[in-house]
């Protein structure tokens, strides 16, 4: 529902793909080089049995691998996938032709002046005209 209208708004999914694509090939010779573990051959299986051949990735996999420790890894994911989710969700409001955006914008700096800072940023990610 528009927020400053109460209309509703019905739009075509925007979608952000991340920039990269690792096979399945990939993913099982770098696991093979990298780890020497009994249950290997059980991680191959199940990466295999998915049928997936190519997956999406934030990052190169020689960039994912070099980076220290699950938690960098995973902030680094975490990172990538918030960016392409503003950029979907900037271009779903730009598709919307929601050019009322600046009053929305507007009634959630009200409403962070009200209930706190925490919301101010996701009106100031959008970028708008007019």
């Amino acid at each position: 529902m528009d927020a400053v209208t109460g209309d509703v708004v019905v739009g075509r999914p925007a979608v952000v793909r991340a920039d990269h694509r690792v096979s399945t090939d990939d993913l099982v010779a770098d696991l093979e080089r990298r780890h020497d573990h009994p249950k290997l051959p059980v991680w191959v299986r199940m990466l295999r049995s998915t049928g997936v051949q190519w997956r999406p990735w934030s990052a190169p996999l020689e960039e994912t691998t070099e980076r220290a420790g699950v938690g960098v890894r995973s902030r680094a994911a975490y990172e990538a996938a918030r960016d392409r989710e503003v950029s979907a969700a900037q271009d779903a409001l730009i598709q919307a032709d929601l050019s009322k955006l600046h009053r929305l914008e507007t009634a959630l700096d009200k409403a962070a002046n009200r209930y706190g800072p925490g919301i101010t940023g996701a009106a100031s990610t959008f970028s708008w005209t007019g």
